[in-house]
């Protein structure tokens, strides 16, 4: 998480590092001393019985103390220098190891972007400055959306600078005097009001007005039949494996052993995945997702089976934007995001950075498997989406009418 800090009247520093890496650093740069003190001979390690070779203890210990420094006491420090109008970024490991300076000149925009992880690495939400003719600049990067917005309102306040936030499908810039203001305050009552969506002719929400309020009821996405496949092929594959294993058909009574390990293999193969089918079929059917918005507040339920709970409640004053996400707006921000990110690696201006046909050819053939992701809600304590399932046509009509709601603009 980075810590924003104003150190002196016209200086504002961003520092990462430390904290939860220093935690998971710990242990390797307790590994790295402690092999370096069997290089040096102070204590023994041994490997099978045998000493271990020293030039293996010497590779061992630098490795995990170089890894484990890092972790424990690298730092990245970017400062903002009103008064020298510079941009300095440097990186620490306890003493300065790279410092570069860029003019602040340079750059007009506050950046938010988006940055999707995988399997070994967290979404990140980066933080940082663009101008014209010159290479994207970094500041941040935190994992948590109400985290980077902080940062970004920060940067921005300090510079005067607009932000230009491009984490969800649909960018959209705030203008430098309103980049701590609600979605209500930033719009206003003499802004025109959001252009008329058409009604789709397939609606599968129920939507109702109730004591000023809007009150849409999202059916649970249905269960198709390969999710059923899915369910009941584990328990065939266990069936068949107790059949391979001569449960059923040995003339002797089984012993305990093999009543235990054959239930076990039942109920976690068979029992377990067939009973989630059923359950997903039934909230399917009863099941809701219930958003209820007024000038006011908007409110996220969810209705089961049985009860119903509630997912979030924003007051009006939380809202940043409320933004949509359907197949045509993935696909436009994934190009901006590919963009975006050679821009900043190949640190080229983002005019320059353009998605070559190959690119473009991946983009078709992977739009074709896009499904809209619904509608978005920013706040100030982070992003919550409602609407998954529903067609493009129904994600663009809720966001107009929930727009109106929220603002409380006719039409």
């Amino acid at each position: 998480m980075p810590v924003i800090k104003e150190v002196a009247p016209a200086r504002l520093e961003i520092r990462e590092g430390g904290g939860c890496l220093a935690i998971f650093g710990a242990p390797f740069l307790a590994v790295g001393i402690w092999a370096s003190l069997a290089t040096l001979g102070l204590v023994t390690m041994r490997s099978d019985g045998q000493p271990a070779t020293q030039a293996a203890a010497a590779l061992f210990a630098v490795l995990f103390t170089l890894v484990g420094g890092v972790l424990v006491f690298g730092r990245s420090v970017s400062a903002i220098d009103l008064g020298q109008r510079v941009v300095t970024k440097q990186w620490r490991i306890l003493l300065p190891v790279r410092t570069r300076t860029y003019q602040l000149g340079d750059f007009t925009t506050v950046t938010l972007t988006f940055v999707a992880g995988d399997s070994d690495s967290a979404d990140k939400y980066p933080i940082g400055l663009k101008g014209n003719g010159v290479a994207p600049l970094a500041l941040c990067s935190p994992t948590q959306y109400a985290e980077a917005r902080r940062c970004a309102t920060a940067v921005a306040r300090h510079l005067g600078f607009d932000i230009e936030d491009s984490s969800t499908d649909h960018l959209s810039r705030v203008a430098a005097g309103d980049v701590d203001a609600a979605l209500q305050d930033r719009l206003g009552s003499a802004r025109p009001a959001p252009a008329a969506v058409e009604r789709p002719p397939v609606l599968r929400s129920d939507i109702t007005t109730e004591d000023g309020s809007l009150r849409i009821a999202i059916p649970m996405p249905p269960v198709g039949p390969l999710a059923v496949i899915g369910g009941f092929f584990p328990a065939a594959v266990a069936i068949t494996m107790l059949m391979w294993l001569g449960f059923f058909a040995r003339p002797r009574p089984l012993a305990p052993i093999e009543w235990i390990f054959g239930g076990l293999l039942f109920a976690g193969f068979g029992v377990l995945p067939v009973a989630g089918v059923i359950g997903r079929w039934l909230r399917s059917r009863v099941g809701r997702t219930i958003v209820t918005v007024s000038t006011r507040e908007l409110r996220v339920q969810g209705r089961g089976i049985f009860l119903t709970r509630s997912v979030a409640t924003f007051p009006a004053s939380e809202i940043l934007d409320v933004d949509y996400s359907i197949k045509e707006s993935m696909v436009t921000s994934a190009r901006r995001h590919a963009q975006e990110q050679t821009a900043t690696m190949r640190r080229i201006p983002p005019s320059a950075a353009t998605a070559g046909p190959n690119t473009e050819w991946v983009f078709g053939v992977l739009s074709q498997f896009l499904k809209g992701k619904g509608i978005v809600v920013k706040t100030r304590t982070g992003l919550t989406t409602f609407g998954e399932g529903l067609s493009d046509e129904e994600i663009q009509y809720l966001h107009a009418i929930v727009m109106r709601a929220l603002t409380g603009t006719a039409g």
